[in-house]
C-alpha cells in the first residue's frame, strides 16, 4: 500500500472516530439535561447490579464504570480513578481524539496516524483487562472485596 492510501485510510478511521466521537457527546448532553432536570432519579433508583453479575456472580470489566461516571460529573477525579482507572483513561483518549480531529477538520493541523490511535485504544483495551483482573483477584489476595 503507498504512502497516499495508507493516509486515506488513516484520515477515514479518524473521522470515523470523529462521527462515533459527535453523536457521544450528543447522547452525554441529552444524559445531562435529563439527570439535572430530575428526569432519570426513576431508572437511577432500580437494582443497580449488572447483568453479567446477576448471571456469573462476578463483577464485569467495566464494573465501577457507572460510580467513576458519577465521580468525575462531581469533580472527584481520584475517586473516578479508584472506581474504574480504564475509565478515565477512556475519557483522556475521547478527549485527545476528538481534539485532534476537531483540528485536523477546522485549522488542517496534523492528523494522528492510525497507529498512533490503535495504540491509545489497544492500551485502552489492556488497562480495562489489568483493572479487571487486580478486581477479581483482590478478595482472593486481600480476604476483603475491592469495593
Amino acid at each position: 500500500m503507498s504512502k497516499k492510501e495508507t493516509e486515506k485510510q488513516d484520515i477515514r478511521m479518524q473521522m470515523t472516530l470523529y462521527q462515533m466521537g459527535k453523536v457521544l457527546a450528543l447522547l452525554f448532553a441529552v444524559f445531562m439535561i435529563l439527570w439535572k432536570t430530575g428526569m432519570l432519579d426513576p431508572l437511577l433508583r432500580i437494582d443497580g447490579k449488572c447483568l453479567f453479575y446477576k448471571v456469573t456472580g462476578v463483577f464485569c470489566p467495566g464494573c465501577g464504570a457507572t460510580r467513576a461516571f458519577f465521580a468525575l460529573l462531581s469533580f472527584h477525579p481520584l475517586k473516578s480513578l479508584y472506581y474504574h482507572p480504564a475509565f478515565f483513561y477512556f475519557v483522556i483518549c475521547y478527549v485527545a481524539i476528538m481534539s485532534n480531529c476537531f483540528l485536523y477538520l477546522h485549522f488542517k493541523g496534523s492528523l494522528m496516524s492510525e497507529k498512533s490511535t490503535k495504540i491509545l485504544l489497544y492500551t485502552g483495551v489492556a488497562l480495562l483487562m489489568l483493572q479487571w483482573f487486580v478486581k477479581l483477584g483482590f478478595p482472593f489476595l486481600f480476604h476483603k472485596p475491592y469495593f
